[in-house]
């Protein structure tokens, strides 16, 4: 398997978390057909969300929430060849919606180890969580994934929160983070609903196993 089905020749075999990954001089878009549908996005219902896929941006490195709110110091996460973001918001709920997708094409007996490198480091963030302005963090290990709450203090009557859905599905060189908040819009926002996370994640990952029509998903 070679990722979205473009062969590159693998340049290095990791080892163990402290291994580089090759940066990408130009950062690639992904393939429209690994974003969530929009209709499986906690908070749909209030929040009436677009398709993530209209809204994908390049990005040359990318800007997982679970990184910005729970920074390490002395440690940056690596580029990706092939990585995307898209953001999309709701005046009537006050909710925002945002998906990060970074991949590594090539073979996929490496890739897959670039990807757990990102994958862990974003879950060890929220068990050590280093935020200037006191986050409290809930995370939950399922069997496809992560799920994690962030909530910071207080501000303007509003109660900011960041819903972090983390996946890293097997054979595919990549991963990607779902995040849903009520932190970047100014109104106070709909209550949120909780959603199952183990279905989130699901939901998440099926998209992109489809694309790079992986068997190990």
């Amino acid at each position: 398997m070679h990722g979205w089905l473009r062969v590159f020749s693998a340049v290095a075999v990791i080892a163990g978390l402290a291994t580089a990954v090759p940066a990408a001089a130009e950062p690639k878009s992904v393939p429209d057909t690994v974003w969530t549908n929009p209709r499986d996005v906690p908070m749909d219902r209030a929040s009436h969300w677009g398709p993530l896929s209209h809204n994908a941006t390049p990005v040359d490195r990318p800007a997982f929430w679970s990184a910005n709110l729970c920074f390490s110091l002395g440690e940056n996460l690596p580029q990706s060849p092939e990585s995307a973001s898209s953001t999309v918001s709701s005046d009537e709920s006050g909710w925002t919606a945002v998906e990060v997708i970074a991949h590594w094409p090539g073979d996929t007996w490496v890739t897959d180890q670039y990807a757990s490198t990102v994958y862990r480091s974003l879950r060890a963030r929220l068990d050590h969580c280093f935020n200037a302005v006191g986050a409290q963090v809930s995370a939950t290990d399922l069997s496809n994934g992560h799920a994690a709450t962030v909530t910071l203090p207080a501000q303007g009557g509003k109660q900011p929160q960041y819903h972090l859905y983390v996946v890293q599905p097997p054979g595919t060189g990549t991963v990607a983070e779902l995040t849903v908040t009520n932190g970047i819009t100014g109104a106070a926002g709909a209550p949120w609903v909780d959603a199952d996370d183990h279905q989130v994640l699901r939901d998440v990952a099926a998209p992109i196993c489809r694309t790079a029509k992986s068997a190990a998903c």
